[in-house]
């Protein structure tokens, strides 16, 4: 149907980060509707979004993403995105010595969901990539996500939507029976079930860790730094 060279033109490319296992795709942080609010609120997580600083800030990646964030509209962005993730899955590729574990996919290392049609797209790609990929997505859009849940749409099972806390330190979530996660300077509101991501003891990068992309892991807390 596409050549890998045509899917990623239709898409915009996905990213492939230090941090995470496999890809993932990214949109402007000025893009967000939600965090563009909550940036503005003092001890927010988005008051210093990563997403508009280091690498992030550079002009060619901001106009990359914006690039991204214009390919919504293509008819075939859905198609184009399956291709690429499942051409990844099976030809993994190798940084620094060591093959990417591609079997895990993470919407929005940067940005989030823009609309509604914007998140029935999203969980399409997760249905036609099947269970082999599992797909994580944090979001703070949770007008969108309940309004997809009212109106009866299905969450893929390959598919774990982690609803975001706003705030530093807030008391974790409990939104529609979703997965939830935090940013904490303390400990207060841990509990059994809480994960507290580990990346800060492996430079930073997910390493052996997958527990972001299983819906199990109902509460995943990460340090703020």
């Amino acid at each position: 149907m596409f050549t890998v060279a045509q899917a990623k033109d239709i898409v915009g490319g996905l990213s492939l980060t230090e941090k995470m296992p496999g890809f993932s795709y990214g949109l402007p942080a000025l893009k967000c509707n939600t965090g563009g609010k909550v940036s503005k609120i003092c001890g927010s997580v988005c008051e210093s979004c990563y997403g508009k600083k280091g690498r992030y800030g550079f002009p060619m990646v901001i106009n990359k993403q914006l690039e991204r964030a214009a390919t919504l509209k293509d008819p075939r962005w859905v198609d184009a995105m399956t291709f690429l993730i499942k051409h990844y899955y099976k030809n993994p590729p190798k940084t620094n010595g060591v093959i990417r574990d591609t079997k895990y996919f993470r919407w929005h290392d940067t940005g989030d969901i823009q609309n509604i049609t914007h998140l029935r797209k999203i969980i399409q790609v997760c249905e036609n990539c099947g269970p082999e990929i599992r797909f994580r997505i944090p979001t703070r859009e949770l007008d969108i996500v309940h309004h997809w849940m009212v109106a009866g749409g299905v969450i893929p099972e390959n598919l774990v939507m982690r609803i975001s806390g706003n705030m530093i330190d807030q008391k974790p979530l409990h939104t529609f029976g979703l997965p939830f996660s935090t940013v904490s300077y303390k400990m207060e509101y841990h509990s059994k079930r809480t994960k507290i991501c580990p990346a800060g003891r492996w430079q930073h990068t997910c390493g052996k860790c997958r527990a972001c992309w299983y819906k199990s892991t109902k509460h995943v807390d990460y340090k703020q730094h």
